[in-house]
Parts: structure tokens; C-alpha cells; sequence
């Protein structure tokens, strides 16, 4: 049974093209191609339910120790040694890089120490505008 004002209550009331049935911001159900990641071959499932490239190349992505990958997905990056990953990281027992430890800037190249981890520069504040 479909409520009124809505396209679908339950996946089944959704085509192929567009399988599951979400709840938008305005609490309306509608069908869309995606509820999460998992379901795009490509990309991400972005905010309005539909899937997005995440990336192009490995500078999209917001974390310098990322790459994107062939299906356009930022993740952490593979690696066998820490020579496979970039500087002031290492790569850790699960195979993946992950910022270098530290007690200081020294221990980091002259990189930035934060949180005892390296970084490459330091982070920065933003406002963020909370409309009412």
C-alpha cells in the first residue's frame, strides 16, 4: 500500500532503474537508484539518493593518505611496505597507510605534529552558517 503523497513504502513498489525506496528530507518516499554506497558500481550514493563519481584522481580525495579508486570511490591506500605509501606514513599490520606517529615536528620531517600524528600542514577553523 503507497501512502498518498508518497511514490513507494517498501523497495517492491520500485522499478529496476530506481530499486529502493528512501525517505527524503521532507519525509516524503520516492524510488532512487541507491540508499548507500554498496548499491552503485561506481562512485558514492550521493546526498539526493542517486550515484556520483566520489573521485577523479587521488587529489579529490580529502584525505591525502586516500586514492580513488577504479570505481571512483576515495579509500585508504593499499600497501605492502611503507615504501608504498606517501611520506610521514607508514604502512600499518592490516595493509594500508596511516599517518606516521610523533612527539613532535622534528619527528615528522618538519611536517606538522598534531594529535601525535604527522600531517602535512596544519588544520584550519571554518564558521559554519546554521540558518533558522
Amino acid at each position: 500500500m503507497v501512502f498518498a503523497c508518497s511514490e513507494c513504502e517498501t523497495d517492491a513498489d520500485c522499478g529496476d532503474a530506481s530499486p529502493h525506496c528512501v525517505t527524503t528530507s521532507s519525509a516524503k518516499r520516492v524510488c532512487r537508484p541507491c540508499q548507500t554506497t554498496d548499491d552503485c558500481a561506481e562512485g558514492i550514493c550521493g546526498y539526493s539518493f542517486s550515484c556520483e563519481p566520489g573521485c577523479a584522481v587521488d587529489g579529490d580525495c580529502a584525505d591525502s593518505l586516500d586514492y580513488c579508486t577504479p570505481e571512483k570511490r576515495c579509500e585508504p591506500r593499499p600497501c605492502a611496505s611503507s615504501s608504498d605509501c606517501p611520506a610521514i606514513s607508514e604502512c600499518n599490520a592490516d595493509g594500508v597507510c596511516e599517518r606516521s606517529s610523533c612527539q613532535s615536528d622534528d619527528d615528522c620531517g618538519g611536517s606538522p605534529c598534531v594529535k601525535s600524528q604527522c600531517f602535512e600542514s596544519l588544520g584550519h577553523c571554518t564558521y559554519i552558517f546554521y540558518p533558522y
